[in-house]
């Protein structure tokens, strides 16, 4: 009997021990993975841009003003040629304007185009055959719409919604559809997408605009395995940052910190700089990092402090009821 128990004693404390060694694995791999990660930022852009572009343009939507902007002068910095989408025809012609005065020797396309038209097979197809004829060897689907009734879902009419998933998901579904075949007839390519920390975390303040954005990283992580890059040669990035000053936020937030809600053109540098990680997705921006994590690793115990008895956040039906109604 004295044997048995030391046997089962044996047992149990080895199995402690390999628990404590898989666990002290894990953490290590987390905490270097997270060095490593953030010493990105402080690095020179680690993809070459101009190699992905080849003689081609970089397809850039929204890109009259905000990330969009910020994203078409650093590419011009790069001797990379444009071609801009934006829905405001006015704020495209000054963005192209200003763009050919700074970089002369750039060439630089631009369509006033209302993306949601492309959920018109016609329209869509028309599109896809114009970029068939164009070498597009970057596309970046930057343009998006955001949710800006705060825990008022219901008060959400048909045409928001619909709109903001058609603009945040099905419209760079549709574009990556029409220039992925030349991209990887080439074997040479990079797709880029804007999500959201509303991706990567249940997000009950803006649940549409959460969702949508969910769906934008995991298209691009989806079609990144669909399309390795050693085979296909076409690399896949998604960025998920926090709040960014861009024509959608101007005016809804008060912050003025620029560590936490920083300018289109100081966030672009750092994204760029983290395309090409092994993940194939970044929040882009240094400070964001840690506000990324405290609301990935916060967010449980802000559940239970907020919840009601059964679960969920708090809210008051009555009002919800009667905004729905009214």
């Amino acid at each position: 009997m004295e044997e048995e128990g030391l046997i089962s004693c044996f047992r149990e404390s080895s199995f402690i021990f390999y628990m404590g060694l898989l666990a002290t694995t894990w953490v290590t791999y987390y905490i270097i993975s997270g060095v490593m990660n953030m010493s990105l930022y402080f690095g020179p852009n680690r993809t070459d841009f101009k190699k992905y572009a080849g003689n081609g343009y970089a397809l850039i939507t929204g890109g009259a003003g905000g990330i969009g902007k910020a994203c078409a002068e650093n590419f011009a910095e790069m001797g990379i040629d444009l071609y801009l989408m934006d829905y405001n025809g006015d704020m495209l012609k000054n963005t192209v304007l200003e763009l050919n005065q700074k970089f002369p020797n750039i060439d630089i396309k631009s369509k006033t185009i209302d993306l949601t038209s492309l959920l018109v097979e016609k329209d869509y197809e028309i599109l896809a055959e114009e970029l068939s004829k164009m070498e597009i060897g970057i596309l970046f689907n930057n343009a998006g719409i955001a949710e800006y009734k705060v825990l008022k879902f219901l008060t959400n009419t048909h045409k928001e919604i619909t709109m903001i998933n058609a603009i945040n998901a099905t419209v760079p579904t549709l574009l990556c559809h029409a220039v992925l075949p030349q991209m990887i007839k080439r074997k040479r390519g990079l797709v880029m997408i804007m999500s959201s920390a509303s991706a990567i975390t249940p997000t009950s303040l803006l649940p549409v605009y959460g969702a949508s954005k969910i769906y934008a990283l995991q298209l691009s992580r989806s079609l990144q395995n669909q399309f390795p890059y050693r085979f296909s040669g076409v690399r896949f990035h998604a960025f998920h940052p926090q709040f960014i000053k861009t024509p959608m936020t101007e005016g809804k937030l008060k912050i003025q910190n620029r560590y936490i809600f920083p300018e289109s053109s100081d966030w672009i540098i750092h994204a760029l700089k983290t395309v090409g990680n092994s993940s194939g997705m970044s929040v882009g921006f240094f400070w964001h990092e840690f506000l990324v994590w405290l609301q990935v690793n916060a967010l449980p115990f802000l559940q239970l402090i907020f919840a009601n008895d059964k679960g969920g956040m708090k809210f008051d039906q009555n009002e919800i009821l009667a905004s729905k109604t009214d």
